[in-house]
């Protein structure tokens, strides 16, 4: 048998070799080329601002602080003298209603004293402080007399304003700036309007707090005027109202 005879090739690969960009040692790197000059002018660098000094801390500012002018002191005796209300009178306050004067007082507040009246509502167990130079803005008033009596009772007995068709929260704005106000007519109007509308609908719960106000203030008024029982007086303008 002839003999077969296997001839082996070697396989040859081929690396690639990567260029070390490290010169060897003894090898001369060329030095690279400086970059062209522009054809332009250059331009001129702005100079930096200096930073701004930050503020200290803990320092008082250069301007000092307005100096508080505090009004002139008055005494007990010149706010007396100047009040148009005197110790043990009735008034009226707009939303507590009748009260007496006990006395004129100094209180002191944040950076003086001043004179204040001090007022009782013995009906309702409480004091209140008013400084006199608020007295009239507060709404103080005196009490009507025997002459203003007849007013109030025909207000009461004549015909009411109120619209029934009307939504109840503007009605109560309406009859609260009404009792704000303060002067009997006003709140005899308030409880004749109010009075009159409960018997064709329902009140809502501020129109009824409103009515019970108003018809308080000028029951213990008008009873005060007439020598009477705020209790009778109060019935008396019920079975007008409500007739």
């Amino acid at each position: 048998m002839p003999k077969i005879t296997t001839s082996s090739k070697k396989k040859t690969s081929t690396k690639t070799s990567k260029v070390s960009a490290k010169p060897r040692q003894g090898g001369k790197v060329a030095p690279r080329p400086a970059p062209a000059a522009s054809a332009g002018p250059a331009r001129e660098k702005h100079a930096a601002k200096p930073a701004a000094a930050a503020p200290i801390r803990g320092k008082s500012p250069a301007h000092p602080a307005p100096v508080e002018v505090l009004p002139p002191r008055q005494s007990v005796e010149e706010a007396l003298a100047a009040l148009p209300y005197r110790e043990g009178q009735f008034v009226v306050h707009p939303k507590y209603g009748l009260g007496q004067i006990e006395r004129i007082l100094e209180r002191r507040l944040t950076t003086h004293t001043v004179p204040c009246v001090e007022i009782s509502f013995s009906y309702q167990g409480m004091r209140l402080t008013i400084p006199v130079d608020q007295v009239e803005r507060s709404g103080l008033r005196r009490p009507i007399g025997r002459r203003e009596i007849d007013g109030i009772f025909k207000v009461l007995k004549g015909r009411a304003t109120f619209d029934a068709k009307r939504r109840s929260a503007k009605r109560v704005v309406d009859y609260r700036k009404r009792l704000g106000q303060g002067d009997p007519t006003s709140l005899a109007e308030a409880v004749r309007d109010l009075g009159r509308l409960s018997l064709k609908k329902s009140l809502s719960y501020e129109e009824r707090k409103i009515l019970t106000t108003a018809l308080r203030i000028l029951s213990r008024e008008v009873a005060l005027a007439r020598g009477r029982e705020p209790d009778d007086v109060r019935q008396e303008i019920e079975r007008i109202v409500y007739r």
